[in-house]
């Protein structure tokens, strides 16, 4: 340990001043009001220093691997030691005490060596083992760990895996699922807590246990439809506002509970629907029986003047007033138009049109407007230029199966070279007519490929890739040859696994020696 008096750095840094204008391509840097080259000086706090290193304090530079810099003063650091490792301690006598981090601590005021488990939190010393570090009344303080109590609760400790802490008093609750229910202690395995009450015998299960007001319950056994009211529950019973029900023979309507009719009752507003009526925005419509539609005629701010039931068979509704129907008549709502459904098409519910265009070719909707499906597709509300039976989808896009094909989720174009990917894909083997072989389900060609599918030697000149034992090898443009699952050029020699130039030697073992200068035995050069 190294003790020195401590001293502080002081001076007063004035007005920032800044350097003259210098030329863009100059190496030398601005130091206050001064130039300097950082190749032969130092800037520490806008003095030029001489020499090249770190700063400590403004006028002092050091090199961080021999020495170090605390407070603006330097320690040596003893050979062998990495500085960074190295830490200062206050002495209580007013010195600085250098201590190696590693295997010493600064612990009040003293430098103390690491011995076994004790440790330093602040200035208090403690046995990691077998004492905790906590806040007590005049600051830090260690206290011995005894029967779990590993936490604190105002001057005392307490064992978190039974006991819990309600305003600074330690109660023992038996589970690790204590808590506090207005100051006082419970345990969440067998109670719950609701509203500050505490409620025996119903625990706290996430996604079960609910409150009505200070009641607590079990969702599962019990219902309740209004504050502070728990009752029974069973599996035909269910709220209505604040009342229950029986769904057997009760029904609730818009909050009103009434008799049901039969099971297939459903509800209009506040009533039960009538089997001859409609039920038009919660309002209920007699109807005769031969009628199986209603017309709506409504004002300038959207609400209902008029409800006329009617047969669609022989009347069209529009603009909330009837017409006649004419055979193959319907109505396009959106256009506010009758048309022939013989002739043309409501597409979209707002546009109509011709179902042929003026050269007798077919149209059908796409969104609100039309396509041709002898020369067109829909696909997404958007018209493509490909013949509908052609028209095929690849992860969510539109393609053309005469001149396109989809291989795992990706589109390309149909020729020679991709169909083989395809071929290749399905069966891992090519037609003769392709003169090509597959290699991990892709083609190659022998014109700029070779394949070798077996553990030999092939040279035959590989342009591109070769495929060795299934596994592609890209060669650069040089040619390789294959030996077991490695590609080799001519220029190269394999020892092991390993890939050196012929030009080095000859192979021992997993290396290369020159058989000139030295001798190989058994493997071992």
């Amino acid at each position: 340990m190294v003790a020195l008096r401590l001293d502080s750095v002081t001076g007063t840094f004035g007005h920032k001043k800044f350097c003259p204008p210098k030329l863009k391509w100059s190496r030398l840097q601005c130091c206050g009001e001064h130039y300097i080259d950082p190749a032969t000086d130092t800037c520490c706090s806008e003095q030029v220093v001489h020499g090249v290193g770190e700063c400590c304090g403004r006028n002092t530079i050091f090199n961080s691997l021999e020495e170090a810099c605390f407070g603006g003063k330097l320690y040596p650091i003893p050979e062998g030691h990495d500085a960074w490792l190295y830490n200062i301690c206050e002495l209580n006598d007013g010195t600085i005490g250098l201590y190696y981090a590693k295997t010493h601590m600064c612990c009040n005021g003293e430098v103390m060596s690491k011995s076994g488990n004790l440790r330093c939190h602040g200035n208090v010393e403690y046995d990691i083992t077998t004492d905790i570090v906590v806040h007590g009344v005049g600051g830090l303080q260690a206290v011995q760990i005894e029967d779990g109590r590993t936490s604190r609760c105002g001057l005392e400790m307490l064992n978190p895996n039974r006991e819990v802490c309600c305003n600074g008093q330690v109660h023992d609750v038996g589970s690790a699922d204590g808590a506090c229910c207005n100051h006082k202690p419970y345990s969440r395995h067998n109670a719950s807590c609701c509203r500050d009450v505490i409620t025996e015998g119903v625990p706290e299960i996430a996604g079960i246990q609910e409150c009505s007001e200070e009641q607590s319950y079990w969702n599962s056994a019990s219902i309740s439809c209004q504050l502070g009211v728990v009752l029974d529950s069973y599996a035909e019973v269910q709220c209505c506002g604040n009342e229950v029900l029986s769904i057997t023979d009760q029904i609730c309507c818009a909050g009103k509970i009434l008799t049901r009719t039969g099971p297939d009752d459903i509800c209009c507003g506040t009533e039960i629907l009538k089997p001859n009526a409609f039920c038009v925005e919660g309002r209920i419509v007699l109807k005769e029986t031969h009628e199986d539609s209603y017309c709506l005629l409504r004002n300038d701010t959207f609400r209902i003047e008029r409800i006329i039931t009617y047969d669609s068979n022989a009347y069209i509704c529009k603009d909330g007033a009837l017409a006649v129907k004419k055979p193959n008549q319907r109505y396009c709502e959106g256009a506010k138009t009758i048309y022939d459904v013989q002739t043309e098409i409501c597409c979209g519910h707002i546009r109509v049109h011709k179902n042929t265009n003026p050269w007798g070719l077919e149209r059908r909707c796409c969104g609100y407007g039309v396509y041709h499906p002898q020369e067109q597709s829909c696909y997404g509300y958007h018209v493509f230029q490909i013949p509908e039976r052609f028209a095929e989808i690849c992860s969510l896009s539109l393609y053309d199966s005469r001149t396109e094909v989809c291989i795992n989720d990706h589109i390309y174009s149909r020729t020679t070279t991709e169909l083989t990917i395809e071929m290749c894909r399905k069966s891992n083997n090519l037609a003769a007519a392709f003169d090509q072989h597959c290699c991990q389900g892709k083609p190659i060609s022998d014109r700029t490929h070779i394949a070798v599918m077996t553990i030999r030697v092939v040279d035959l000149n590989a342009l591109e890739a070769v495929c060795c034992e299934g596994s592609w090898h890209f060669t650069g443009g040089e040619a390789k040859s294959c030996i077991g699952a490695v590609a080799v050029a001519k220029r190269e020699r394999l020892c092991g696994d390993t890939i050196y130039l012929r030009a080095d030697g000859q192979c021992c073992g997993n290396g290369i020696y020159n058989p000139r200068t030295h001798l190989c035995c058994d493997g071992v050069r």
